[in-house]
């Protein structure tokens, strides 16, 4: 999984409790969010699924905090997804 996640161009992260409850997500998280700061691009994507009152995770509760993420149930969801996503490879 490691090596999926260090080729990806992207990397969407879908929050919710479930996601927040579980090890092995919260191992690609951090592989992700080391990853990134290693190459030095920026290419993680969070998305709000649903509110996550309670993060058992510090990692993703300061992650959260300190940087935006998109909102699923955001009216404009779509067309900020499509901005941020890299394209086509030709």
């Amino acid at each position: 999984m490691g090596d999926c996640i260090d080729s990806s161009r992207r990397v969407l992260r879908i929050i919710s409790p479930n996601f927040v409850g579980s090890e092995h997500c919260i191992w690609e998280f951090v592989h992700a969010a080391q990853e990134e700061v290693r190459q030095g691009k920026k290419r993680l994507i969070s998305i709000m699924l649903e509110p996550v009152s309670e993060l058992y995770n510090r990692v993703i509760e300061r992650h959260i905090t300190t940087f935006t993420y998109l909102d699923f149930k955001a009216e404009d969801f779509k067309r900020k997804l499509k901005y941020i996503m890299p394209p086509e490879p030709m």
